[in-house]
């Protein structure tokens, strides 16, 4: 009968035990939660290119409580882009959202002299390959972490 005792007593020292445990991870995940969403950024990039894609995903962001703001990769030379530019405008005025403009002009230079040594040889070049890691997801991603941004769609 003494062993039961000393059984359940030990029982309910463990119980208390690793109740406070249990405990103690629920509020350090309550202060975690408490902590990101006080300090952590609240602000998201859409790569906007004025059209409806990259629209719809800033205003499926703003619905969901975001700070969204536009950035935009300029990357013809020249004049040549601003007509793109001000698409891309118009659609951040249109949200009611900022546009920063990325100048990445020099980085596509030398993606877009591959694609023309490669054509005059006769190939069937593919500057995707090289943009999207280096400029598009990679200088642009950085930008966005750069900044502060907590991601960028």
């Amino acid at each position: 009968m003494e062993q039961k005792k000393e059984a359940v007593i030990e029982i309910k020292n463990l119980t208390k035990k690793y109740f406070c445990y249990i405990l103690t991870l629920y509020v350090f995940d309550f202060l975690l939660a408490v902590w990101y969403y006080a300090f952590m950024s609240n602000f998201v990039y859409v790569a906007l290119s004025g059209g409806v894609d990259s629209a719809a995903a800033a205003i499926l962001l703003k619905e969901r409580g975001y700070d969204v703001r536009g950035v935009i990769l300029r990357l013809k030379p020249g004049d040549l882009a601003d007509a793109d530019i001000r698409d891309a405008q118009l659609v951040a005025d249109a949200l009611s959202i900022p546009l920063e403009i990325l100048d990445e002009r020099e980085s596509f230079k030398s993606i877009t002299d591959y694609f023309c040594r490669a054509y005059m040889q006769g190939l069937t070049p593919n500057p995707c390959v090289l943009c999207n890691p280096t400029i598009k997801f990679g200088k642009l991603v950085d930008y966005a972490l750069k900044n502060g941004a907590e991601f960028l769609a």
